[in-house]
């Protein structure tokens, strides 16, 4: 997450000019956000679902998507979305499960000034709640939390308006009229 943050993301900003954008980043997209965020300027973050550390949710929660990905429903999703589900599914639940990831933790790694916002439902089947604290610790500008109720790891589908509505407001209240307009 740490290359994709400081060296894929900060080349993909520069080669489109974009100096301080607002990212906006969904599960392990979350914590690159907050990664790139704290080398880089940025005008803020909205994180969907964030991992700061290893839990054991994480654990259960892949592992019950690989029981899915094996039964089928999952793998159908994936395909339409990735051209090599099965590499995707492999590469990621293959990190997440394997021993010498149970250490991970990047929130020593956070200094975010920028505002930040962070979604996850109450219901989030790969992190607990702790994951907004540990982002919260590691803001140091405005730092808002929204926890939909029954709302699983997926807040953007789960309950669209609320989560267009919610960053909409913080855009505004943070950043400004168009950047809030362009999420409506």
């Amino acid at each position: 997450m740490h290359e994709h943050a400081q060296d894929l993301l900060s080349g993909l900003l520069d080669a489109l000019g974009l100096h301080r954008p607002v990212l906006v980043g969904h599960s392990d997209g979350a914590s690159i956000a907050l990664l790139h965020a704290s080398v880089r300027p940025v005008a803020a973050v909205v994180g969907m679902g964030p991992h700061l550390y290893f839990e054991e949710e994480n654990r259960l929660g892949i592992e019950a998507a690989r029981a899915s990905y094996e039964a089928g429903p999952l793998a159908k999703k994936l395909a339409l979305v990735h051209d090599d589900p099965r590499g995707v599914f492999d590469r990621w639940s293959g990190v997440w499960l394997s021993p010498g990831f149970r250490d991970w933790d990047i929130e020593g790694d956070l200094d975010v000034t920028a505002p930040v916002l962070m979604i996850q439902g109450d219901a989030d089947e790969y992190g607990s709640l702790g994951q907004l604290d540990a982002a919260a610790r590691a803001v140091r500008g405005p730092f808002r939390r929204l926890v939909p109720e029954g709302c699983d790891h997926y807040p953007y589908l789960v309950c669209p308006d609320l989560v267009i509505e919610s960053v909409g407001d913080f855009l505004d209240a943070h950043v400004g009229a168009p950047a809030a307009e362009a999420v409506r």
